[in-house]
């Protein structure tokens, strides 16, 4: 699926949608419902379990959305680059400080060698196909300072690409969607594809990570930290 068509799918869906709840902009919810504070929280703690954010850190968020993650990195007392795609999501935290947004596609975007201790990509990756991902993932090991941890995260898993297309109907709609050029998710990735990556790259090392069970995607998703 092009780049372009997730673009522009997020353009349009993010025109006047102020009077959502803050998940519901940008689309954390299961069965079209939007995850509790209560699972946000739990999330977010285990996100901090491998993605340990200190005080005075620089932190990249990629495709940040309306800022959820990145408010949360400024409470821990870093200073917070957020990136997306859409103005309209980004006017959420565009005059917070210790917060600086960046209103563009993050393929067009660039920083200075070792920039950031740490750069995040959650519920993002999805959006790229492979060569994106690739230059995306290069550009993420440049930006790192070295010892840098960077953290992809909610990963479409491939060989559990049908455990999310469970029914007839959803079976359906994938195949319907094919014919239409469109997508559901986006692109589904193999824990290899990020290993060997890893090393194409020059990462010093890259860890697969299973979601905890209780997250609302950990069926058919997984996680992947790499270190510069």
């Amino acid at each position: 699926m092009d780049h372009k068509y997730w673009i522009d799918f997020w353009k349009e869906y993010t025109t006047n949608i102020l009077h959502k709840d803050q998940h519901s902009q940008v689309l954390r919810t299961f069965n079209k419902k939007p995850i509790s504070e209560r699972l946000w929280d739990f999330t977010l703690s285990k996100i901090d379990e491998v993605f340990t954010v200190k005080k005075d850190e620089t932190v990249l968020d990629l495709c940040s959305g309306n800022g959820l993650l990145a408010k949360h990195f400024l409470n821990k007392g870093a200073s917070v680059v957020a990136v997306d795609v859409s103005e309209e999501l980004l006017v959420n935290i565009s005059n917070i400080k210790g917060i600086k947004t960046i209103n563009s596609d993050v393929l067009q975007i660039d920083f200075e060698e070792n920039s950031f201790d740490k750069i995040i990509l959650y519920a993002g990756n999805q959006y790229f196909n492979y060569k994106e991902s690739v230059v995306l993932l290069k550009n993420i090991q440049k930006w790192l300072t070295p010892g840098g941890i960077a953290f992809v995260g909610d990963i479409p898993d491939l060989k559990r690409r049908w455990t999310f297309f469970n029914t007839d109907e959803r079976r359906r709609i994938y195949f319907d969607n094919l014919l239409d050029d469109k997508a559901i998710v986006g692109t589904w990735f193999e824990k290899e594809w990020f290993d060997y990556v890893t090393n194409y790259i020059g990462f010093k090392k890259g860890k697969f990570l299973e979601q905890d069970p209780k997250l609302i995607y950990a069926k058919f998703r997984f996680d992947y930290l790499f270190e510069k």
